[in-house]
């Protein structure tokens, strides 16, 4: 298993957007692996545009738990709450 190198402001966003806690790498860890890609989602309008955004900034999304994980190769680049009225459909 690959180590996920986390980014500084990665870590602010995580504590902001998140949790305070001490496992943020295990919560890094599990998206990278287990999150669900963009391109898998069932809302396509969403979908889209989240290929679109990984396509202009060379990035990854996954959405696991209820966020967006933004990662570039093996770094964590920042974290969004997924929009509420999404959550269901993905």
């Amino acid at each position: 298993m690959a180590i996920i190198e986390i980014t500084e402001h990665y870590r602010q966003r995580f504590f902001e957007r998140q949790a305070k806690t001490k496992r943020i790498q295990l919560f890094t860890q599990r998206a990278f692996f287990y999150g669900k890609e963009a391109n898998k989602t069932k809302y396509g309008g969403y979908t889209k545009s989240l290929q679109t955004k990984e396509m202009i900034n060379s990035s990854t999304a996954k959405i696991y738990n209820g966020f967006i994980y933004w990662f570039c190769d093996n770094r964590a680049i920042t974290i969004y709450p997924l929009p509420n009225k999404y959550r269901a459909k993905i």
